[in-house]
C-alpha cells in the first residue's frame, strides 16, 4: 500500500511538472512571436490548450508567472559561461552574442522591462559578482573604484542590452558587433595593467620639460 502511494505521489509530481514545462513553454512561444505586454494568463492558456485555472493552480498571479518566465529565459537562452580570468574576458562576446542572436526575439523579449528587471536581479546580478571578482584578482593594485567602474565597463558590454544597441541602432552586423565588444573589453583589461597604481595622481607623475627652460 505505501509503494502505491509513493507510486502515485512521483506520477503526479511528473504531472504537475509537466503542466508547469508546457506553460512556460506556451509563454515563451508568446514573448518570441509577440510581446510581454501580450502576455496574460489567458493568452497563455489559449496557447497551451489548458484552461486558465489550470495556469492559476501553478502560478497564483501573473507576476509569479512573470518571475518564472525571467528564470527560464535566462536558461534557454543557453549563455556561455565566463572564464577563469580577466584576460580571457575579450573573448567572451563571440560566444555571448551568437547566443542572443541564435534567439533574438527572445532576447530583445528579456530586454522589455517587465522580465529585464527580473532577470537583473537574478541572472545578470551573478554575473555581475562574477566579473567583478575577475577584475578584482586581476588588478589587485587599483583603487576599488577604478576597478569597479572597470568591470561595470565590461558587465556592460557582456550585457544583451549592448548586443541589442549595436545590431539594431548601430545597424552593425554580428561579426562588427562582437569586434565592437571585444575590442572595449580588451582596452578596459590592458587599461588595468598600464595605468599607474592606486595612489599615483598627475602631480605626481614627472613633468614634461619645457623648451624654453
Amino acid at each position: 500500500m505505501t509503494d502505491r502511494s509513493a507510486d502515485d505521489a512521483t506520477l503526479k509530481d511528473r504531472q504537475l511538472a509537466l503542466t508547469r514545462e508546457l506553460i512556460l513553454d506556451a509563454a515563451i512561444d508568446l514573448l518570441e512571436h509577440g510581446a510581454v505586454q501580450e502576455l496574460t494568463m489567458r493568452s497563455v492558456s489559449r496557447r497551451a490548450n489548458l484552461a486558465e485555472r489550470t495556469i492559476f493552480r501553478h502560478f497564483a498571479s501573473r507576476d509569479d508567472l512573470l518571475d518564472a518566465l525571467a528564470a527560464e529565459v535566462s536558461t534557454r537562452l543557453e549563455l556561455p559561461a565566463l572564464p577563469a580570468s580577466a584576460c580571457e574576458l575579450p573573448a567572451v562576446p563571440r560566444a555571448l552574442y551568437r547566443a542572443f542572436e541564435a534567439r533574438a526575439n527572445l532576447t530583445r523579449a528579456a530586454l522589455h522591462s517587465e522580465l529585464f528587471d527580473r532577470i537583473r536581479q537574478t541572472t545578470a546580478s551573478a554575473r555581475w559578482r562574477a566579473v567583478q571578482a575577475l577584475v578584482d584578482a586581476h588588478a589587485p593594485h587599483r583603487s576599488e573604484r577604478d576597478r569597479r567602474l572597470a568591470a561595470a565597463n565590461i558587465r556592460f558590454l557582456l550585457a544583451a542590452t549592448s548586443w541589442h544597441y549595436y545590431r539594431f541602432y548601430f545597424g552593425f552586423s554580428l561579426t562588427d558587433s562582437i569586434a565592437a565588444a571585444e575590442l572595449l573589453i580588451r582596452q578596459t583589461v590592458d587599461g588595468l595593467e598600464r595605468a599607474p597604481p592606486a595612489g599615483a595622481t598627475p602631480s605626481s607623475r614627472p613633468r614634461p620639460r619645457s623648451p624654453h627652460r
